[in-house]
């Protein structure tokens, strides 16, 4: 199972910068970051699967749903 570090690391490797962790809620973990890309604050959340898998999840603000970037598998 990933761990704080290791979303920090897929972030710093996936062109995000200014990491900040939010919370941990229900299995899942939460940051903002500055996604160098697209120029913007984003809001991320690593959501964790019964099967071990991991989905990365990006809003660009508070009140918009959440999109799926990636699926990580164990």
């Amino acid at each position: 199972m990933l761990d704080i570090k290791n979303c920090t690391d897929y972030l710093e490797g996936n062109y995000f910068t200014d990491i900040t962790f939010i919370s941990e809620d229900q299995g899942n973990i939460y940051f903002t970051a500055y996604d160098e890309d697209e120029d913007q604050l984003a809001y991320i959340m690593f959501q964790f699967m019964n099967d071990d898998s991991c989905f990365v999840n990006m809003k660009y603000a508070e009140n918009e749903p959440y999109m799926t970037l990636e699926q990580l598998v164990k």
